[in-house]
């Protein structure tokens, strides 16, 4: 038994240690063509939003199992080791209060904690060998007759699409258009549009903007940046 637990505990930490760090996974899983764009990309706002939809998109990844996580619970015992997180554990959207730090690779979830959190892609199954075939003898022979009439192909429903996340950048820039319109950004400090800007926000999308915080300080200035109201940082 003892044996048996040790060699469990070195696959998972094998294969925990093949992972990269969630905070890098966002562009290690990316397609050649989108990390492309992001690196080539001159303008920090798009940058930005490039890397808000590199992230999304590995959330959705480790949601339909095309990506796995493995990460160290938090107050479990030092000898348990890496554990697999399931995808569910992960936000959907704006409304989902499950919570990644990105910087730390992080994730608390439902009452768990994890940490250390690194990111693979899952291990393809050994294809099984195939059975050798019976004698001649035991085969059994074939029917003289087909059916008449071929069975009824079962209807299969095709699975709904999940719905895309939200794009909190569009959504954040149409708010800023609206307020500089209405003059209501006019003449006043940027701690105060920052202020005015956020209340606004939340007030339009409740769903997308869940946190007193949101829309972030970053995000605030990087709406306005794309919009031209201030200049590259």
């Amino acid at each position: 038994m003892t044996n048996r637990r040790l060699k469990a505990s070195s696959s998972q930490v094998r294969q925990w240690d093949k992972g990269e760090p969630l905070s890098f996974a966002w562009f290690a899983f990316a397609t050649p063509a989108t990390r492309r764009e992001y690196q080539t990309c001159e303008i920090d706002s798009r940058r930005m939003s490039h890397r808000l939809d590199m992230k999304f998109q590995v959330l959705d990844d480790l949601m339909r199992g095309n990506l796995i996580a493995w990460g160290f619970r938090e107050g479990a015992p030092v000898d348990e080791g890496p554990a697999l997180i399931p995808g569910h554990l992960f936000p959907r959207d704006g409304d989902d209060t499950a919570a990644v730090d990105w910087e730390i690779s992080t994730l608390r979830s439902s009452g768990f904690s994890f940490v250390r959190i690194r990111v693979t892609k899952p291990r393809t199954s050994t294809p099984r060998k195939k059975r050798t075939s019976a004698p001649e003898s035991k085969r059994a022979k074939p029917s003289p007759v087909p059916p008449l009439t071929p069975p009824p192909t079962p209807l299969v429903s095709e699975p709904a699409k999940k719905k895309g996340r939200p794009r909190v950048d569009e959504a954040l820039r149409a708010v800023i258009r609206s307020l500089v319109e209405t003059g209501q950004l006019k003449d006043k400090s940027r701690k105060v549009q920052i202020e005015i800007i956020r209340a606004s926000a939340r007030a339009a999308h409740p769903t997308l903007f869940l946190r007193e915080t949101q829309p972030s300080r970053d995000k605030i200035f990087a709406a306005l940046r794309a919009e031209g109201l201030i200049g590259p940082m």
